[in-house]
This record gives C-alpha cells, structure tokens and sequence, in this order.
C-alpha cells in the first residue's frame, strides 16, 4: 500500500488506504460523501446513488472528448429519466443508469488512477454496475493522468454515475444506497499488480483442501469444490441456484433478515455418478471455491475473473 500521509503528491506507488482516502476527502480531490469519513473502508470508498435515474436503451460508454452529462442529453441512448425519490423498481434485462453523490476533482500534483468494483453483496444478486466518470474512455475507471492532461482537464470536476443491469432479480433502489466501490491507486494500477514469484513474500495467502497451504506455482485460478456441505440450518448442498421468483421485488435497503434466502435460491446436489454439477442457460449460481484467501492486514487485493 502507498504511504507518507502528510503529502499525497510524494505517496509511493500503491493502493491508498483508509488514512489516505480520508484525507482526499478533506482537501475534496473526492466531494460530497455523505457519510463520515470515519465510515471509509479500509482500502476504498463506497459510491452512494444520487437522484436523478436514467432508463437506457442499452449500455452507452463514455470517451474522453465530452462529459457523460451530454451523452444522457440524447433521446438516440436514453429512454426517460426519474428521480429516485423514496424508492424506483428495476426490471431484470433493463439497463439504468444512475447518478452518483461523489464527484472527483482532478488536481495536477496528483497521479492518481481510481478503479471501481461492484461490492460482493450486489454480485451475489447477479445484479451488474460499471462506473462511468466523464471523460474517461473506460467502464470502472476514472480518467487517466495521460488523458487529463491530454484534455487540459486539470482542476476540473468529474462528474460520477453508475450503469446497472439486473440480470436474475427485480430489484428496488433509492437515493444513498451504495452499489460499487472505488480503489485508487498512487502510479497506475499495473504498479500494483502481484506475479507468482511475488506471493512467496507474504507467507501463505492461498489455503486448499485440508487447510493445506497453496504454492505460489499455482495461484492462477480458483477451482470450484461441488461436494456435499453443511451450509445452513445441517441443510446439504453442492451450490445454490437462483429462483426468478417474480412476484418479489428485493428492496436493496431493506434491513437484514426481511427476506427468506429459501423464496430466491435452491440447494442443488452433485451427481454422483458423474461427480458434476450441470449449469442451465441463463440461469445464475453460487458454487464456493476449494480454496481461501488467508491476507495480511496490510494487503489489499481483489481478484480478477
């Protein structure tokens, strides 16, 4: 991870952490987060949906040339947009684009690249969210040292949003609910990236079967493990798969426990004489990998599909 607190512009290359993230949010290089900045993660920050919605045609990607503002100006991507008010319902299939509370500005001591993730807990609803940032010419990136000063774009400000698609569940959003997350990153993020021959110097990260330590040789993939388990309630499955039970409509902000995980997703076994699990078209599943992460405290990581 970067360091050096007291000055952002001489971090060392790395993922900033919770210290440093604040401290953006104080000098606001990143404005209107709603919350205290004691509630930053420890190496990101959540995005927090804004009010104003958009219903797409389809998912538009912005560019470098203009603000993702002037492109929802135009009736050739956008539907119709709503305010989010108290509550708006997503229909599977359909995509939306929402604006998001937090803008970035860009100063020019800084190199800092961002890169945004949906949070687990919005994966695990097959729900999909890409962060779009004007004038950035990728999905889930703010735009890049090179671009802001290839466009003059130093001091401005960004403006946030975020494209969403259910896929399996309708679900209900509102203003302040927080779907994906931003890492930034002192140097660009490829800095950062770990090899095999990296991973020997933090012990052992990856545990197999048995608790078995993984050697570093074989740290590319994650292997699925499709025996029988104890998951809940001395309930025995191999995996879970997800029920389009349309008469619901899941209330992201609803409070934990107002919802049976048995109305949404069905335990499914092995076949025992195959030893496999068969995976229907277009159907969603949740299978658990042989392997864990066993991280340090001061590393962070996500992993790439």
């Amino acid at each position: 991870m970067a360091t050096r607190d007291n000055n952002i512009s001489e971090y060392r290359p790395g993922v900033l952490r919770r210290e440093q993230l604040k401290l953006l949010v104080e000098k606001d290089i990143i404005s209107g987060y709603p919350e205290p900045p004691e509630k930053i993660g420890l190496s990101s920050i959540d995005l927090h949906l804004g009010n104003q919605i958009w219903v797409m045609h389809g998912g538009i990607k912005g560019n470098r040339d203009e603000s993702y503002g002037e492109i929802l100006k135009s009736n050739k991507y956008v539907d119709n947009s709503n305010e989010l008010s108290d509550g708006f319902d997503l229909e599977p299939g359909q995509t939306y684009v929402v604006e998001l509370q937090e803008k970035y500005k860009i100063d020019k001591e800084l190199h800092l690249y961002g890169l945004a993730t949906g949070k687990s807990t919005i994966g695990r609803l097959d729900v999909l969210t890409r962060l779009i940032a004007d004038h950035s010419d990728f999905y889930d990136e703010l735009p890049c040292p090179q671009i802001c000063k290839d466009q003059n774009l130093k001091g401005k400000v960004i403006n946030l949003y975020v494209e969403i698609t259910p896929i399996t569940f309708k679900i209900r959003i509102k203003k302040g609910i927080k779907l994906n997350q931003l890492r930034f990153f002192s140097g660009s993020a490829s800095l950062s990236l770990l090899s095999n021959h990296h991973y020997r110097y933090y012990g052992a990260l990856l545990k197999g079967m048995r608790n078995k330590s993984v050697q570093p040789e074989q740290f590319d993939y994650l292997s699925v493990d499709i025996t029988h388990t104890n998951i809940c309630s001395n309930e025995k499955a191999s995996a879970y798969k997800a029920i389009n039970n349309v008469k619901y409509v899941i209330d992201l902000s609803a409070p934990k426990g107002k919802y049976n995980p048995k109305d949404f997703w069905k335990p499914i076994s092995f076949d025992e004489d195959g030893n496999t699990i068969r995976i229907e078209q277009n159907d969603f599943y949740i299978i658990r990998s042989k392997e864990r992460l066993c991280l340090p405290g001061d590393i962070a990581v996500y992993g790439q599909a």
